[in-house]
């Protein structure tokens, strides 16, 4: 069996959402086939797009949720060894074309069946429950009283970041906390200007 080496998930690393996207990054699980390397991510391309390695099979992703980091470290150690059949049964290949440059994936019947056990894994792993527990700030801080003025700098949004974050326990991550502080620094703005 080829070595693997586990890149750890650490904190709420497996979720993103670019600012102004009403929905998340899809997350994955993937082994480097060259490199040995299993990690866990997010897709930092929009929609469903995907890097050239991963299109020619030189890294394999599985999807995945947005998960706690000790469910993905979990699922990262349950996927070890699969991730090393996979590998060992890794070579890469001319494509269709035949151009040198053009380097496919190729793996055995083995590396196949494994792939599709971590497939499973994944789907498994794949509960509510095991999810980061998410807020947005808009939702979160609803009825709140932030004191937030048209004169407040960017250090105290800071401090009132970090304040909210702490007094959040519950929750892994209040999504859109910093767009939505300077948001009601905007609007207090705003309203300072009119003579509201």
């Amino acid at each position: 069996m080829a070595t693997v080496t586990v890149l750890p998930v650490v904190g709420s690393s497996l979720y993103y959402r670019f600012p102004y996207e009403p929905i998340r990054q899809q997350c994955f699980v993937e082994l480097d086939c060259e490199t040995g390397e299993l990690s866990a991510g997010w897709n930092r391309a929009t929609g469903l797009a995907v890097p050239m390695r991963v299109v020619r099979g030189h890294s394999k992703r599985w999807w995945i949720s947005a998960l706690r980091p000790d469910v993905a470290n979990a699922l990262l150690a349950r996927i070890v060894p699969l991730a090393g059949r996979v590998r060992a049964g890794y070579r890469a290949g001319p494509d269709v074309t035949g151009f040198p440059s053009n380097l496919v994936a190729k793996f055995t019947d083995d590396a196949d069946a494994a792939a599709e056990e971590i497939e499973e894994l994944c789907e498994e792993a794949d509960e509510p429950a095991n999810e980061l527990r998410v807020e947005m700030a808009s939702v979160w801080l609803a009825e709140t009283e932030l004191e937030i003025t048209a004169a407040t700098t960017d250090a105290q949004l800071s401090e009132i970041e970090a304040r909210v974050i702490g007094e959040a326990a519950e929750l892994d991550v209040v999504d859109g906390l910093v767009e939505y502080l300077r948001g009601l620094r905007d609007e207090a703005r705003a309203a300072s200007r009119e003579g509201v």
